[in-house]
């Protein structure tokens, strides 16, 4: 009997901002041919119609939201809840981010984006496991049991629980 390597399997990734961390998880799998997909907020391109248009400030910030060397399949992106969290707090809006019950605080949207990649897999998205950080996981990770698809989990504080494949 042979081991199945990583390149066997597929790995559907998800993550509200792409920390550095996350960044470089991603473009491994990639690499092994080993990714799914990733679904996060904002996936920028820079260089796009919209990129040119926007002041330099605002476009040096979304460019830490791109993805080089990721195939443009392979990225889903979520950001209409994001965009305004990110505006609420350059607005000043305090009420809309409050921890735990502002409409667009960090917690909400990690709940939305886990519900979003739930009804992908709801759907049909049939990967070998779903990897998931913290508050991303609840629903992603219900659904993926349902279908017998392996979670992996890694907490920001505690990198003891990542489950290998």
């Amino acid at each position: 009997m042979t081991q199945a390597t990583l390149a066997d399997r597929s790995v559907l990734l998800l993550h509200p901002t792409g920390n550095a961390f996350v960044r470089h998880a991603v473009l491994a799998l990639s690499q092994a041919g080993a990714l799914a997909g990733y679904h996060t907020t904002i996936a920028w391109h820079p260089g796009s119609a919209l990129d040119r248009l926007l002041p330099d400030g605002l476009r040096s910030e979304l460019a830490r939201r791109s993805y080089p060397g990721i195939a443009a399949n392979l990225l889903h992106s979520h950001p209409w809840r994001e965009a305004l969290r990110l505006l609420a707090n350059r607005r000043g809006w305090s009420r809309l981010t409050r921890l735990e019950t502002g409409a667009f605080c960090f917690d909400a949207i990690c709940a939305s984006l886990d519900g979003e990649v739930a009804r992908t897999l709801s759907r049909g998205a049939r990967p070998d496991a779903v990897y998931a950080y913290d508050d991303c996981a609840t629903q992603v990770f219900a659904t993926a049991r349902q279908r017998g698809i392996r979670c992996l989990y890694r907490s920001e504080e505690h990198t003891s629980e990542l489950q290998s494949l």
